[in-house]
């Protein structure tokens, strides 16, 4: 049987990652009926122009997508934090629809409205679990530039 372990809630909209820190217990416990583990997943990719969030289960099959652009944003619009916002509360409708009121998140890139996706899938009800950034970080120098050509 998997014990209660309490996750907190955003609070005045303030992130703090000492709130979503998983650990090994939190992996089985329950949050609301649910399993953490069996918790949809909210995919957020924040490139610098647009902002593309998707909506899986926990297996992974997507439930629901969404952009910016999609939202009616065009052009320099789609990465302003009103527009970043919209989609928030837009995928956290599609999600009250599907009936899930939880999930987890998963945040990729370092584009720079991340936070305002956060705040508005908070505002239209959604509760966000816990919080695991995915970006991928390169090291090194990469490849190197072409040899100049000699004349």
């Amino acid at each position: 049987m998997p014990r209660k372990c309490s996750f907190s809630l955003l609070r005045n909209y303030s992130f703090s990652l000492g709130q979503y820190i998983v650990t090994e217990e939190c992996l089985t416990s329950l949050v609301g009926d649910k399993i953490y583990y069996e918790l949809p997943i909210l995919h957020i990719l924040a490139k610098r122009n647009n902002i593309i969030a998707t909506l899986t289960d926990c297996n992974g099959r997507v439930l629901d997508r969404s952009s910016c652009g999609a939202e009616g944003f065009r052009n320099a619009r789609k990465k302003t934090t009103v527009a970043a916002q919209t989609l928030g509360i837009s995928m956290g409708l599609k999600a009250q629809k599907l009936g899930i009121d939880a999930v987890r998140v998963k945040l990729r890139g370092i584009g720079p409205n991340r936070i305002s996706t956060l705040s508005g899938a908070t505002l239209s009800g959604l509760r966000l679990v816990s919080l695991t950034d995915d970006t991928n970080m390169h090291y090194g120098h990469g490849k190197r530039p072409r040899k100049v050509p000699r004349k």
